[in-house]
């Protein structure tokens, strides 16, 4: 029976190529606007995950009120706090003071007898400490990353080592950064991970300027400037919140501005948009929401489709689900070949689907600057996706039509008064085709506004000399 359904099946699917095609292209288009959103919103979700210690990592962060009254956030610190939150507060495993060193470096390598190569780095470039090693899972290729404790060590990447020295060992070779203060290589680090708010690629030792930072005093802050900690396990955050008010207290006793600090969770770095992070983005946890949201409502809207022209054709095939009911065909058995029908048109959309979204990843991740694919095997989210898309689209697309072909009498379909017969599921099917004729105009004007707001971003006078 089942190689029979199999065999009316593609039958079925090649007589009606036409339908058959527009279902298919169709479906693969809704499928491929939620699989991109799949991707996007599970590479944001993602974001420094990969960190052994994740959920113990934070970040301290301030709020305070301006003369108006006004709540402002920051996450900068002085630089002699590191110091002193090690002396004074408890429960700390690790801490690590970060600098961003986010202009233009140029960095010089010398290659003869003053002769140089030069490179710029317009951005990834840092001072730290060894500790930002203890706290952040990032593999140390070769080297030793504590040698950052002295004053003129340097960390790169492997993909600054191949840039800057070829096959050549780097460690040991000299870098000249911003034409004079020479440094050491002491470790090579692996490459970056593109989910994650720490784009170094470059770790100059802080010790190299800790002096000049210290002399600055509890007077100067700038928001490259942030501290990490690595809270003990037995260590509540709230607790070390008290601990962190009373020392503010006692660093700043004349404070008219009512500064607080207070700690930040690794897991809201990239969605709490009061505070801004080392890649200068964020995005809130609405908005994630609202592209979820978004690829359900195009997906539906796909559905809704394969559900319309499905039902529209069904007059074609009259004598056809007549004459298998005259023979002994029960419901059931009609359904579960509609359906089947149903599942053999989602899984060539869904494998179409698959070559569209590489083609428009294409096109994505340079616009967005993230690295964002179909990895297979990787860890099992795309592979059970795509499957959940394969069941919930074959069961939203096919159960209506498959019922509305399965419920009708013998005698009425193998007359041909099919397509004349008043019954509820026309009525769904009419207000179904209402709901796709009201919103593809604002599916078109949307898509205007949003063509004509790129073009206004990519071509208007930002007014720069």
């Amino acid at each position: 029976m089942l190689h029979n359904y199999f065999k009316t099946t593609l039958r079925n699917l090649f007589r009606n190529a036409a339908n058959t095609g527009i279902n298919v292209f169709g479906l693969s288009l809704g499928i491929t606007c939620s699989l991109v959103i799949f991707l996007l919103v599970n590479f944001l979700l993602s974001h420094d995950r990969h960190h052994q210690n994740f959920d113990r990592i934070y970040r301290i962060v301030n709020s305070s009120f301006d003369q108006q009254g006004i709540i402002k956030y920051g996450n900068g610190v002085q630089a002699p706090m590191p110091d002193a939150i090690r002396e004074e507060l408890t429960g700390i495993e690790d801490l690590a003071f970060i600098s961003n060193k986010y202009r233009n470096t140029l960095v010089a390598i010398e290659k003869g007898q003053d002769e140089y190569q030069y490179f710029e780095e317009e951005e990834g470039v840092a001072y730290t400490e060894p500790s930002y090693f203890h706290i952040f899972s990032r593999d140390i290729v070769s080297g030793s990353a504590e040698e950052l404790s002295q004053p003129g060590k340097v960390v790169i990447s492997e993909k600054l080592a191949a840039k800057y020295f070829g096959e050549e060992n780097p460690l040991g070779k000299e870098l000249i950064i911003d034409k004079d203060t020479p440094y050491q290589v002491a470790a090579v680090m692996a490459d970056l991970d593109k989910r994650s708010d720490f784009p170094f690629e470059m770790f100059l030792s802080y010790a190299t300027i800790k002096p000049e930072y210290i002399a600055r005093g509890w007077e100067s802050v700038s928001s490259d400037d942030q501290i990490y900690l690595l809270l003990d396990q037995s260590k509540r955050v709230a607790d070390f919140d008290k601990g962190l008010a009373a020392f503010v207290k006692k660093q700043f006793p004349g404070d008219t501005q009512e500064f607080k600090y207070f700690l930040q969770p690794l897991s809201e770095l990239h969605f709490d948009t009061r505070f801004s992070n080392y890649r200068y983005a964020t995005v809130s946890r609405g908005d994630i929401w609202a592209m979820i949201l978004l690829g359900a409502f195009i997906l539906l809207t796909a559905c809704i489709n394969f559900i319309n022209i499905s039902t529209a054709v069904a007059v074609k095939r009259g004598r056809e689900i007549g004459v298998r009911k005259v023979l002994g065909g029960t419901e059931a058995q009609l359904r579960l070949q509609f359906l089947g029908e149903t599942f053999m048109i989602v899984l060539f959309s869904v494998v179409m689907s698959l070559g569209f979204a590489e083609l428009l990843l294409l096109y994505i991740n340079p616009l967005l600057e993230v690295n964002i694919g179909i990895n297979w095997f990787a860890d099992g989210k795309i592979e059970v996706f795509l499957l959940l898309m394969l069941l919930i689209v074959t069961l939203l697309a096919g159960l209506y039509p498959s019922q509305v072909m399965a419920s009708q009498r013998p005698a009425v379909i193998i007359k041909q008064q099919f397509s004349g017969a008043r019954s509820a599921g026309f009525s769904l099917r009419k207000m179904l085709v209402a709901f796709q004729f009201v919103i593809t105009p604002f599916f078109i004007i949307g898509t205007l506004v949003l063509i004509s707001q790129v073009n206004f971003l990519k071509n208007s006078d930002l007014g720069f000399v």
